[in-house]
């Protein structure tokens, strides 16, 4: 659905939100103190999609957007964020990749004599 606005269009397509309305975030909600910068960035691309740098730093509190890129690097070098063009992406098998990593690394283990219980 495109909206009506030729600019809510373009705002929306930039930033991955929608231009009107939307819930704006003042400086006295406190963000989730037990997720750190890079976790709140992932979550946002998990649940909203790809995202620019910019919308990535507002999620997280960072001061710039070009730390972006230095607090996902980690994750790109893993496989679980990539980027195309200007935009960051969460690999949706990367939690599948993950689970049958884990799944191999458990029954070698398993192999061997140990003992490995489910994740609580």
């Amino acid at each position: 659905m495109t909206p009506a606005n030729p600019f809510a269009h373009i705002a929306a397509s930039l930033s991955g939100r929608p231009a009107w309305p939307f819930a704006v975030a003042t400086d006295s909600e406190p963000a989730d103190p037990g997720l750190s910068k890079t976790e709140r960035m992932r979550a946002y691309l998990r649940q909203h999609g790809p995202a620019v740098a910019a919308t990535l730093a507002d999620e997280a509190d960072v001061p710039t957007s070009a730390l972006v890129g230095a607090l996902l690097k980690g994750d790109m070098a893993r496989g679980s964020v990539y980027r195309r063009g200007h935009k960051y992406h969460w690999n949706p098998q990367f939690d599948v990749q993950l689970h049958e990593q884990i799944k191999q690394a458990a029954a070698l283990l398993r192999r061997h004599g140990y003992r490995v219980e489910a994740p609580q």
